[in-house]
């Protein structure tokens, strides 16, 4: 019996069964809370002040960049209003669709993808034995090419070509 008197009298000294102390965790919260209200009142009346410090300079000049399409690697332009896309679409249908130089030193010429098919098609279906045909007459439905127009052509590197396992494991030790 001495053994759960004993008990008793320690629940009786501290409060708690838990040895917590809910007085103090209560006034620690309401502290915390009443500083967290004072930092930000205080940080409301830096910004006033610093707002009603600039405002006292004027209008600020805006950066000539501002309105750029492009600053730096960031595209500015809203996609509603980007028509880039649609340029280099263009630029790509006339190359496609017109005739130019590839490379005039070398005489290397482009002509219209439909044409090139269609000769691709003819040398196709030649036997090999035959003598090569000449190349079409224009007619009304195929106009004169006109003279090159400047067109650039994108350039894209050549694509490296990625070792076979086969290939990658022929030198190795085993």
């Amino acid at each position: 019996m001495s053994h759960a008197s004993h008990g008793s009298n320690m629940h009786d000294q501290q409060g708690d069964s838990d040895g917590v102390n809910i007085k103090k965790i209560v006034t620690i919260g309401v502290v915390s809370l009443i500083v967290f209200g004072v930092g930000i009142l205080w940080a409301v009346y830096l910004m006033h002040n610093q707002q009603q410090a600039v405002r006292s300079l004027g209008p600020l000049n805006e950066p000539k960049e501002i309105y750029k399409a492009e600053i730096g690697i960031v595209d500015n332009i809203l996609f509603t209003r980007d028509t880039r896309l649609k340029a280099y679409r263009e630029e790509r249908a006339a190359w496609l669709n017109g005739y130019g130089w590839v490379d005039r030193k070398a005489g290397l010429i482009h002509v219209p993808i439909e044409r090139a098919m269609a000769e691709v098609v003819r040398e196709a279906a030649m036997p090999e034995s035959a003598p090569p045909l000449p190349p079409p007459a224009p007619s009304a439905a195929t106009p004169e090419p006109p003279k090159p127009a400047k067109v650039s052509r994108p350039k894209t590197p050549a694509p490296a070509k990625a070792p076979m396992p086969a290939e990658a494991g022929q030198g190795a030790p085993r």
